[in-house]
């Protein structure tokens, strides 16, 4: 066997000590690194006159220092990091070259140099005000444009708000609204990016509104859509939330479901991933900027979540039932959340319109099966009122039993679509009025109609809102 020397022993030592010691001081230093941080105080500014100045106020952790890049051309821009300020001046009415808008990037860094960027919106075009269309749900055709809406009310109520801040709870598509901040004590602005081809975008998203508590009071639907939703006989032709009722392709199909609703409430949840909706899957949602996911979680409502109250603060979450609550997410089970009569204060929809008080003048149009490859292929029936006709997508539902997006006729055999619709009618034993069809195409006889039938409330369906 081969033997070491005591100093070639003592040597090998000796190395792997000052190896272990040099790993150890590496790590010892990673851990030391520090990370800078800042709070912006604003992070949107709108300019109603030239050549004016701004400051922002910011609170920094672990910065040392502060560097200014990326500011739009004609905008005169300066910090003063031990006054803990930012001076923003807008550009001269003469500066033809000037940019009407843009975004002012900056750095902070630590003594590490480790840095964080930080973004601040700056615009000499005021935000077109919503405040004519005041409502829980706003419809919005243009992108590439800023907009403002008012938050001191709950919905189109007389009720305040309380809201001192807002903050995007979530998007369907990733940077979709950006530079959201409160203008006034009861305004918020936003911007809608464009999709990179055209000024025309669709998705929705959904604004929270806090309390200085940090409680969240109210929610605001922002419903962004190439072209505005119109009025076909006393329905609204598209389904809330959707982007119109065109179904030549899967991509339009998909377009075409729109928001879904449990039953009074007044916050939507995002619809399938696919159109077919496939793996019951939900569509991504995101947070501002894009960069993180927000996620819709499912919990049973039990106790204290099994109420309006807990609705509205957890719009991100869908309460499941069972029948110890008759299926409903409300353990009260009020009847007045939506109205038959008028529009309610939960009504999800836009100003001028109101969730549908029935469907009882609604028809086939002509023989319903007579192409059942195109029906199958279409996802919907043509509906009519006597006098117009109505494309209703088959948008399937999600369940009260466990929340997922289901397109089936029965449980144990998938078929290729079927529709649910609420109306804001409230029936006996906690449940409520909806419209309901399927097609079957194994057995074409067994396809179904059925104006006004009794529903869980906790079930996810589509709404079609009717002109107050």
């Amino acid at each position: 066997m081969q033997k070491f020397s005591t100093g070639l022993f003592k040597a090998l030592f000796f190395a792997v000590l000052c190896m272990h010691t040099l790993l150890f001081v590496a790590c010892e230093e990673d851990d030391q690194t520090i990370i800078a941080t800042i709070t912006l105080e604003r992070s949107a500014l709108y300019f109603a006159t030239p050549s004016t100045t701004e400051q922002v106020r910011f609170t920094t952790e672990r910065a040392v220092g502060m560097s200014l890049t990326g500011v739009p051309s004609g905008w005169d821009v300066s910090h003063n990091f031990a006054a803990a300020t930012i001076s923003i001046t807008s550009p001269a009415a003469d500066d033809t070259s000037a940019e009407k808008s843009g975004v002012i990037y900056g750095y902070v860094y630590s003594e590490t140099s480790t840095a964080s960027q930080f973004e601040i919106y700056v615009s000499s075009v005021m935000p077109t005000s919503l405040a004519d269309f005041r409502s829980s749900c706003y419809v919005i055709t243009e992108a590439d444009h800023s907009y403002s809406i008012p938050i001191g009310y709950k919905g189109e109520g007389s009720l305040p708000s309380g809201v001192s801040s807002v903050e995007l709870l979530w998007q369907s598509d990733d940077n979709l609204i950006s530079h959201l901040d409160m203008i006034s004590e009861d305004e918020a602005a936003f911007y809608v990016a464009p999709d990179g081809k055209s000024t025309s975008r669709h998705g929705n998203a959904l604004l929270g509104g806090y309390t200085p508590d940090g409680e969240l009071a109210w929610t605001w639907h922002l419903w962004v859509t190439s072209s505005a939703p119109r009025a076909v006989g006393r329905y609204m032709d598209r389904n809330l939330g959707a982007d119109g009722t065109a179904h030549a392709t899967h991509d339009e199909i998909l377009r075409s479901y729109g928001t879904y609703y449990q039953w009074g409430r007044l916050t939507p949840f995002v619809g399938p991933k696919y159109y077919n909706c496939g793996s019951a899957q939900s569509a991504d949602l995101y947070q501002i900027g894009g960069v993180n996911y927000a996620y819709i979680t499912y919990q049973l409502a039990q106790g204290e979540m099994a109420t309006d109250d807990y609705a509205l603060a957890h719009p991100l979450v869908y309460l499941l039932s069972d029948e110890s609550l008759s299926y409903d997410w409300n353990a009260t089970h009020p009847n007045d959340l939506w109205r038959a009569e008028g529009k309610s204060l939960y009504d999800p929809c836009p100003k001028g319109w109101r969730v549908a008080d029935n469907f009882d003048d609604l028809t086939f149009a002509g023989d319903p099966l007579a192409d059942l490859e195109t029906l199958e292929q279409q996802f919907g029936w043509e509906l009519s009122d006597g006098e117009n006709l109505l494309f209703f997508p088959g948008a399937g539902r999600r369940s009260w039993l466990q929340g997922s997006i289901t397109n089936v006729n029965t449980a144990q055999t998938p078929k290729p679509w079927i529709g649910y619709y609420w109306s804001a009618t409230a029936e006996a034993d906690h449940l409520s009025r909806a419209l309901y069809f399927s097609l079957d195409t194994e057995h074409p006889e067994r396809s179904e109609f059925e104006n006004a039938i009794p529903s869980p409330r906790a079930n996810g369906m589509q709404v079609r809102c009717i002109k107050e």
